[in-house]
C-alpha cells in the first residue's frame, strides 16, 4: 500500500505540474504578463511562476522515488509535498473567497487538494510501517 500511495501522489503531483505548466502558462501566466507589460514587477511574476512549477515537478519526482526509498524519507517527502500542495490549495481557496465570495471559484483547488491528501496519506502509510 505504501508504494501505491506514493505512486498515486506522484502522478497527482505530475498532473498538477503539467496543468500549471501547459494550461496555466497559456492562460493565467499570459494574462498576468499582458497586464504587467512595462511594469518592473513583471520579471518577479515570471520567476515566481516558474519557481513554483519547478517545486511541484521536483516534488512529483521525489514522491515517485519515495515509493522505493526508506520509510523516514517517505514520511519527510510526503509531509513536505502535503504541506506544499495543501498550502497552495488553501491560498487558492482563501483568495477566491476574498475576491469572489466563494472559495470554490478557482479550479486549481481540486487537483491541489487531491495531491495534498494523497501525499499526506502516503506519509502516514510510510510512518506506520515496521521500524
Amino acid at each position: 500500500m505504501k508504494r501505491l500511495l506514493f505512486i498515486l501522489a506522484g502522478l497527482a503531483a505530475l498532473a498538477v505540474t503539467l496543468i500549471r505548466g501547459i494550461a496555466g502558462g497559456e492562460g493565467d501566466l499570459a494574462l498576468l504578463l499582458a497586464a504587467l507589460e512595462g511594469n518592473p514587477i513583471r520579471g518577479v511574476v515570471i520567476i515566481n511562476w516558474h519557481a513554483l512549477t519547478a517545486v511541484f515537478g521536483l516534488l512529483a519526482v521525489a514522491l515517485f522515488f519515495s515509493a522505493w526509498l526508506s520509510r523516514p524519507v517517505g514520511v519527510i517527502v510526503g509531509l513536505l509535498a502535503a504541506g506544499t500542495f495543501g498550502t497552495t490549495c488553501a491560498l487558492f481557496m482563501a483568495v477566491a473567497a476574498a475576491e469572489t465570495g466563494s472559495p470554490f471559484t478557482y479550479f486549481p483547488y481540486i487537483p491541489l487538494g487531491i495531491t495534498a491528501t494523497l501525499s499526506f496519506l502516503a506519509a502516514l502509510s510510510a510512518g506506520m510501517g515496521r521500524r
